[in-house]
């Protein structure tokens, strides 16, 4: 996806973190000052967004700025 976007002149820039993916991207976009954060939707079962929610409904819920979920 990155080569993708910089073929059509999107800047990218990739980063490797390890953590609690949640508090991790919230973590990042404050620290980066970030305006939005979008993320793509998990392919998490239905058992586990039931009892652990989806990271991207999490990030939703915590993240304070606005937050776009792509299929």
């Amino acid at each position: 996806m990155a080569a993708v976007a910089r073929d059509i002149g999107v800047p990218v820039e990739t980063l490797v973190q390890h953590g609690d993916p949640v508090d991790t991207l919230i973590e990042i976009a404050r620290s980066r000052g970030t305006d939005q954060i979008v993320l793509g939707r998990t392919g998490d079962g239905r058992v586990s967004q039931a009892v652990f929610g989806s990271i991207p409904a999490q990030v939703v819920q915590h993240a304070s700025v606005p937050v776009t979920v792509v299929r």
